[in-house]
């Protein structure tokens, strides 16, 4: 897999084991069982080491993370190059969405602060999905959609109690 480079394992489970996962996630609600079967076909797990980077800030790695269990801390560097935290997440968060979709260097930096186990989605496996799934193509873009409006809305309310 293209960036993540350090403290992880691929798992080989089988399509059966992958939908259980995403089935039980938060991210999987409002799509039809048929979609997720489709859609688990194109996703890999991985299994993140405590202190295991999954991304830095200004890489070019493509793919968005479901995060099934365990959890990150978000990392963003600022002008002086000095990490500041933004975020921790815990399951059924998603992040790298933004990557994926515009394909611009990573904006952050995250860190595993406790083991995580996570569903991966690449660029490379979204393309494929859209010419061999196109359903559940279109229910993982509405679903980064959804995300990407929600980090918006709750960025633009902490913008206002800073001014």
């Amino acid at each position: 897999m293209e960036a993540l480079t350090l403290h992880y394992e691929k798992e080989d489970l089988a399509p059966n084991e992958r939908l259980d996962m995403l089935e039980a996630s938060r991210w999987s609600r409002d799509i039809p069982f048929p979609v997720l079967r489709k859609m688990v076909l194109f996703m890999g797990v991985y299994k993140l080491k405590v202190g295991g980077t999954l991304f830095s800030q200004g890489d070019r790695s493509q793919f968005v993370v479901v995060i099934m269990s365990g959890e990150v801390t978000v990392y963003k560097e600022d002008a002086k190059g000095t990490p500041c935290k933004i975020a921790v997440l815990g399951a059924n968060r998603v992040l790298g969405e933004m990557s994926l979709i515009d394909g611009q260097a990573r904006s952050a930096t995250v860190r595993a602060t406790k083991s995580c186990r996570v569903l991966v989605l690449t660029s490379h496996a979204l393309e494929q999905m859209r010419e061999n799934a196109p359903r559940a193509w279109g229910s993982v873009i509405q679903k980064i959609a959804l995300s990407m409006s929600q980090k918006l809305r709750a960025t633009s309310g902490k913008l206002v109690d800073y001014r």
